[in-house]
């Protein structure tokens, strides 16, 4: 007895010791008082309608998937990257012979287009092998569009355009219909390329009212904002998982997830290492997500098209996702500490193409101004789009993300100083 009495006693009190020195250091770092909101927050997110864990977001696009795109996407072949080749190439039987095989497939993919909403189950068969391979699908079929739309439009087969957009515009609507942020850039960027190749198409038939009108219909069409309560909601179950599985097993958790985006560097060492160890940091983390994101959703503007109001919200997860504390630490914010800036461009270049509509179909010249008094006048800094006659005519212009005039400086990629989103207008006057 005398023998294990002692090893024992010794061994309680060194455990005693260390409990101590962790409750100690517990309750010099914020995470109790983190951890005490957490009811306070968890009915907050409630009242705003998140989803609250994943099984809620799962449960929710299965029951949006019912008419779902993707389930006809998924059932015919790979796009025909050829398309475009052949076009670069100046290959004209080529060409037609790629354009043949895009027309009969035209059909399923008008079917896909009818549809509601376009969400790619976990296990969605792909002939593209890459991560999301849904909608990288997606990408190519657009861009198989876009070459046939622009194709057409030289010839000017006015019908086929038409056939062409009547197909891609739904598509890329569609595109963010699972609510994720990088769902929504990915119809931000095929949205955009639509409003490039309409503004092409304008440039090449704005004497003709018919050309005109198809292209006046088609940016009505794309006119649609973006859901910002959605995406936030979306996000919010989506990095409340991955922040807890952060926590569990830092790791694991980084060597499986390579987006910079959602990634987190270590604000201590020996926190990351053993947080899942210390009382309560579960709580806390989860506490801090749940107010973060129900605030920032309250906080949404009642006009989805009020940047400067957004861009507010999503500042404060960018404040967040900086923060010094302990409880902190495992608090992931991914892509929503900024406004993701393909949105910003195309809402900019949307807004270029409605004010040139409407110079063309009122035979206006840009020296009268910007003819839209409506949203369709803000840039991305929140002013006005610019209008500016240079040698070569005039040009229409918007800041580049990085909100900085730089006087209707095309933007160059690896360029230096202040550039821009620039539109010539030729044929105005």
């Amino acid at each position: 007895m005398k023998n294990w009495k002692k090893p024992v006693s010794i061994a309680g009190i060194t455990l005693g010791v260390i409990l101590a020195i962790g409750l100690g250091f517990l309750y010099q770092t914020d995470i109790p008082e983190a951890a005490s909101h957490y009811n306070e927050n968890l009915a907050k997110a409630k009242q705003q309608g998140l989803f609250l864990t994943i099984e809620d977001l799962k449960a929710s696009l299965q029951q949006r998937s019912k008419d779902n795109a993707a389930d006809i996407l998924g059932k015919m072949k790979s796009p025909y990257r050829e398309l475009e080749t052949s076009l670069e190439a100046s290959s004209t039987k080529q060409f037609q012979l790629e354009k043949a095989k895009l027309d009969h497939d035209l059909p399923g993919l008008e079917q896909a287009s009818r549809c509601s909403t376009m969400i790619y189950p976990s296990d969605w068969t792909t002939p593209v092998q890459e991560e999301r391979g849904g909608l990288v699908t997606l990408k190519l079929w657009q861009r198989a569009l876009v070459v046939a739309t622009e194709a057409s439009s030289k010839a000017g087969d006015l019908l086929g355009v038409e056939r062409y957009l009547q197909v891609s515009i739904p598509l890329a609507l569609l595109a963010d219909s699972d609510g994720q942020a990088l769902s929504t850039m990915i119809r931000a960027g095929l949205c955009s390329n639509l409003e490039r190749v309409l503004f092409k198409i304008l440039s090449e038939h704005y004497d003709d009212a018919a050309w005109v009108d198809l292209v006046s219909r088609s940016a009505r069409q794309l006119d649609q904002p973006y859901n910002w309560h959605r995406m936030i909601s979306t996000e919010f179950a989506t990095l409340r998982a991955e922040s807890l599985a952060a926590l569990q097993n830092p790791s694991a958790w980084l060597y499986k997830f390579h987006d910079p985006a959602i990634s987190f560097t270590p604000q201590n060492d020996a926190l990351t290492k053993y947080g899942r160890l210390i009382p309560r940091l579960k709580t806390a983390t989860e506490a801090h997500l749940l107010g973060l994101f129900a605030d920032a959703d309250a906080d949404l503007p009642a006009d989805p098209y009020d940047l400067p109001r957004i861009e507010s919200v999503m500042s404060k997860f960018d404040s967040a996702s900086k923060k010094p504390g302990a409880s902190f630490t495992f608090v992931l914010t991914g892509y929503m500490t900024v406004i993701p800036p393909d949105i910003e461009m195309e809402l900019a270049r949307r807004n270029i193409l409605a004010q040139t509509l409407a110079m063309v179909k009122e035979r206006r010249s840009p020296s009268q101004g910007l003819p839209l008094k409506d949203r369709h006048r803000m840039d991305m800094d929140g002013k006005d789009l610019r209008l500016k006659k240079t040698t070569d005519g005039w040009i229409i212009y918007s800041v580049w993300t990085d909100k900085v005039d730089g006087g209707g400086n095309p933007h160059s990629p690896g360029g230096g100083g202040p550039d821009d989103l620039v539109v010539p207008l030729p044929f105005l006057k």
